[in-house]
């Protein structure tokens, strides 16, 4: 009773994330293109990631079969239908997309601040960044999907499966193997930028003050430091749950 009462909680989640999604495409469309600058594809591009991951998670547990066991008295969950195998694969590619998108949106606020980038520069390296982290991350979730991964009776199958509240990675061993080192990695290198933007804007701010150009009671470096913040604060709020809990 437990575990539907929980994808209920998930559905009403997903169905809450969607609501943020949609609305935040709307606004782009709505946006004039003059005024459509690369962070707003970006976080555009997010949103829609985000979207298809909202989607996929609403079945919850709906793809999967309850079989009951021949050999002992109970019931056990048949994770080999093929929407079960397909709602995995659809997470496992945009939830890895979306964690790869946001190290893109660090590395762009990198080259924006500190080397001061020009929009059209940062668009002509759009669509190579979006081809390089689609084809990557559809190639990562067909490796998962084959099967070619010995499982807890050392039978080889897919990694897919029963994982909780949907269908995804079944075991935790893959997904430490799999999916946090790339959460890990994006969260230092979030870090890092952090730390190099705010040297450079705190440098700049100290420059600008010494020839007269910005006043000392100025709050501008400070409410960029709190927006650096509040981006690193973001990314753990949103990982830090998944990764602990598997």
């Amino acid at each position: 009773m437990n575990v539907w009462r929980e994808c209920a909680c998930n559905r009403d989640a997903s169905v809450l994330s969607a609501i943020g999604c949609v609305f935040i495409l709307y606004r782009y469309i709505i946006r004039r293109k003059a005024e459509r600058d690369i962070t707003t594809i970006l976080v555009t591009a997010l949103a829609a990631f985000e979207l298809m991951i909202a989607v996929a998670k609403f079945p919850a547990l709906s793809f999967l079969e309850f079989k009951r066991n021949r050999d002992m008295p109970g019931h056990f969950l048949n994770s080999n239908r093929p929407m079960c195998q397909i709602q995995a694969y659809v997470l496992d590619v945009f939830m890895l997309q979306a964690v790869l998108w946001n190290g893109y949106l660090a590395f762009n606020l990198l080259r924006v601040v500190v080397y001061r980038d020009s929009n059209k520069a940062l668009m002509g390296r759009f669509w190579k960044y979006f081809f390089c982290t689609t084809m990557f991350t559809v190639l990562w979730g067909l490796s998962a999907a084959l099967p070619i991964w010995p499982d807890d009776r050392n039978r080889l199958d897919s990694l897919f499966g029963y994982a909780k509240f949907f269908c995804w990675i079944q075991e935790t061993r893959y997904i430490a193997i799999r999916f946090i080192p790339f959460v890990v990695a994006t969260l230092l290198f979030i870090v890092a930028v952090t730390i190099k933007v705010r040297r450079v804007v705190l440098a700049r701010a100290k420059h600008a003050r010494s020839v007269g150009v910005m006043a000392d009671d100025d709050d501008a470096v400070t409410q960029i430091q709190r927006r650096l913040m509040l981006y690193v604060l973001s990314f753990l709020v949103l990982y830090t749950p998944i990764t602990v809990f598997r």
